[in-house]
This record gives C-alpha cells, sequence and structure tokens, in this order.
C-alpha cells in the first residue's frame, strides 16, 4: 500500500522496543561478547536473548559501576592529575 504512511512494528510480547546511543567501540565489544555467547551455546540463543543476559549482569554490578565512574570523575577533576 503506497502512500498509507510509516509502517508500524508490533511489539512482541513481553518486549519493549529502546533506541540507546553507543560509542562505537562500546558496539564492537557488545557484538563481540554477544557472538562469544551465542558461538559458546552453539548458536542456541538469539541476539536478544544474549543482549538481554549481558545487561541483567550489569545492572546486577550497578554498584561497583557507580563507584568506578566516581573514581575516574574525581581522578579527571583533581588538580595536577590529569584535570583541569
Amino acid at each position: 500500500m503506497s502512500g498509507a504512511g510509516p509502517r508500524q512494528r508490533r511489539e512482541p510480547a513481553g518486549k519493549t522496543r529502546k533506541t540507546y546511543y553507543l560509542a562505537a567501540d562500546t558496539v564492537a565489544a557488545l557484538d563481540e561478547a554477544v557472538e562469544r555467547i551465542r558461538s559458546a551455546l552453539g548458536g542456541r540463543v538469539d541476539r536478544h536473548e544474549a543482549i538481554g543476559a549481558i545487561i541483567t549482569a550489569g545492572a546486577a554490578q550497578t554498584d561497583q559501576i557507580v563507584a568506578a565512574l566516581r573514581a575516574e570523575l574525581l581522578r579527571d577533576l583533581a588538580p595536577g592529575e590529569g584535570g583541569q
């Protein structure tokens, strides 16, 4: 049907579509991790399952991530140590 407007995708049950903008090296690392997981499991998991598992594992480490990012920010702010 030409001119019918943009095609809308239905969300699969229990799924949500989100868009995140990430650094190219982060995307490359994510893609590599996904392929390693899929390969280790004989391709028996879909990409969305592997990505979900990676994100869930990262979310479980929120406190450690906050501490690491806080330390990085403080290093960047410290006078004479790479900061302004």
